[in-house]
């Protein structure tokens, strides 16, 4: 009953709840249960809910005093417990939502390989689009253990995007992207109208930037293109695998670009606190072997000189 759209009142109460809010015409006889608006009628509460963008529904979280706290509330707060449980539990159940905590295995290297280079790669879960496409894979069986990754390069100026396989972690950025401004490469067959002026700029016309992070939409790393991709990847944060942005020279200042010099330190040492954990060894516990349980004797072999 309290969370319908209206709780009726009993008929004598109709002159305690007062006029209609709505028309001002007839006593009230209902109250909303979220904005405890007094209506009269169907009409009246269709009205105040679209006036006022009220959906009816109780909230259940709003704050009461403790001096105004009843049974009811105690109920209610407790029967909401029961249901973020239950949505918790049926995340959990489904392979779509609770299935991006187990990764299979080639992830979990690759996981491990780009923490220990100092990055932050970040996985969606595996029926995301972008989780699909990702085809970077580290290898693990050579001394090396280098990482080929994929990387996505979007031309804001042209409109274009496009994709490179395998590219090794030591390959020179300005290496990688030369295929991708020269305009008899098979790479830019489809797009040679649309890169016109890229061709024309070369890879000295252009610059590449990154994107700082999900909570910075708007802010980019200035990559240096003479440097590998392992080397323009440290202290970066990457989803799935890497995508850069090649900017005209002519068109960089439009960007805003992160000042790495004067947040470097900051930064380290938010790196360094969120890895503390993970990187602390805790010291073995060594058992005291006059204290171990003789299980096929049924009987504690603890001697005098341990106790």
């Amino acid at each position: 009953m309290g969370d319908s759209e209206k709780v009726e009142k009993p008929a004598g109460s109709c002159e305690r709840l007062g006029p209609c809010e709505v028309c001002g015409c007839t006593e009230a006889k209902y109250t909303c249960p979220r904005c405890e608006v007094k209506t009269c009628c169907l009409a009246c509460v269709n009205i105040h809910k679209k006036e006022l963008e009220c959906d009816g529904a109780r909230n259940k979280i709003l704050f009461k005093p403790l001096s105004k706290f009843q049974n009811l509330d105690l109920l209610s707060d407790y029967r909401l417990l029961e249901d973020v449980t239950r949505s918790v539990q049926q995340i959990q159940r489904d392979p779509i939502k609770g299935g991006a905590r187990f990764l299979p295995g080639y992830l979990q290297h690759l996981g491990r390989a780009s923490r220990d280079r100092g990055m932050r790669l970040h996985f969606l879960p595996r029926r995301f689009q972008r989780a699909r496409e990702n085809s970077s894979r580290v290898i693990p069986c050579t001394p090396e253990r280098l990482i080929y990754w994929r990387i996505e390069w979007l031309f804001p100026q042209a409109g274009v995007r496009l994709i490179s396989d395998k590219v090794a972690e030591t390959t020179r950025l300005v290496e990688a992207l030369s295929p991708l401004l020269d305009p008899n490469s098979d790479e830019t067959k489809d797009h040679r109208e649309q890169l016109q002026y890229y061709f024309s700029a070369g890879t000295s016309g252009v610059c590449a930037l990154m994107r700082v992070g999900e909570m910075e939409k708007h802010r980019y790393h200035l990559l240096d293109l003479d440097a590998t991709i392992r080397g323009n990847l440290v202290r970066k944060s990457v989803v799935e695998f890497p995508s850069i942005l090649i900017v005209l020279k002519d068109h960089k200042y439009s960007f805003d670009i992160y000042d790495s010099d004067a947040e470097t330190e900051q930064w380290r040492g938010n790196w360094e606190r969120d890895n503390t954990d993970c990187h602390e060894v805790k010291p073995k516990i060594r058992k005291n072997p006059a204290h171990t349980r003789n299980f096929f004797a049924g009987s504690d072999c603890s001697s005098d000189e341990g106790s």
